[in-house]
């Protein structure tokens, strides 16, 4: 990341809002010994999982051509059925259960755990543009992942938010928009169904650090980490380095080892002497 130039130097305030997006936590046996809630067919755990691309995936019969040879060889985890927001909600207020049912019965029946995707947005949504986030409609997002969330309740504990981001996401959108979703996606799912994993860091909800790197004329080096007390919110990192050869004589060049978050701003800004 570069800034403006600079022949001389200087002292630099970085601050940074960030928070926590990821996908399904590890290990997933921990998380079921730990949650009462899991069903018993969950708490039987294999390292080894499988998913599908949207053309093996889209339902029961899908699944049935590629399943049993999974199930033949002891795999067991699936990463997800197809609960995309435009398959269950084909119309506003419309909800189609039907091709999600089928699924997970099938899945059940083969003693298969999976997770849930939440992701989508249909044609008839004319508040966002096609292959973009749904951030102009957060409410209609939020409507579609408490109504999933809590039909599929004790039948999918984990849920995903989008899926490789930034596909499927706008030209011009950034990872902030993404943020948006997934905010808006986790307190809806955890409204519907408290014991649902959708934004986790790990198993404990342990501290982590973010840390940060920046070149000087001696080299590259590292300002204290910041600790990361939680991944329910937003959180505002500040460093404050007084390494004047920080400002070369080219730019500001820094990195930072973000880990499961997503940055959502950076500020750099240059102090008084």
């Amino acid at each position: 990341m570069t800034g403006q130039r600079r022949l001389r130097p200087a002292i630099v305030m970085l601050v940074l809002l960030l928070g926590v997006l990821c996908g399904m936590p590890s290990p997933m046996k921990l998380i079921a010994e730990d949650n009462p809630a899991t069903p018993e067919r969950e708490k039987t755990w294999s390292p080894f999982g499988t998913g599908a691309c949207h053309i093996h995936n889209p339902s029961a019969g899908d699944k049935a051509r590629w399943i049993p040879q999974m199930t033949q060889i002891g795999v067991r985890h699936y990463r997800t059925v197809q609960s995309g927001w435009g398959a269950v909600e084909p119309k506003p207020g419309q909800w189609n259960w039907e091709t999600l049912d089928q699924q997970m019965t099938y899945l059940e029946s083969q003693k298969g755990v999976f997770g849930g995707f939440l992701i989508g947005n249909p044609g008839w949504n004319t508040k966002d543009a096609r292959g973009s986030l749904p951030v102009n409609n957060l409410e209609g997002w939020s409507r579609y992942v408490s109504e999933v969330v809590k039909h599929c309740k004790g039948r999918i504990t984990y849920w995903e938010v989008w899926n490789e981001p930034p596909n499927g996401t706008g030209r011009d959108q950034t990872a902030a928009d993404y943020a948006k979703v997934v905010m808006a996606a986790y307190k809806a799912a955890k409204a519907a169904d408290p014991d649902c994993v959708v934004v986790r860091r790990n198993v404990k909800n342990d501290p982590a650090k973010l840390t940060l790197t920046y070149e000087s004329t001696t080299g590259y080096m590292k300002a204290e980490p910041y600790d990361i007390p939680d991944n329910q919110e937003w959180h505002t990192a500040k460093w404050r380095i007084d390494d004047a050869q920080f400002v070369n004589m080219w730019a500001y060049n820094f990195t930072m080892n973000s880990g499961s978050y997503v940055i959502q701003s950076v500020t750099v800004t240059k102090q008084e002497n």
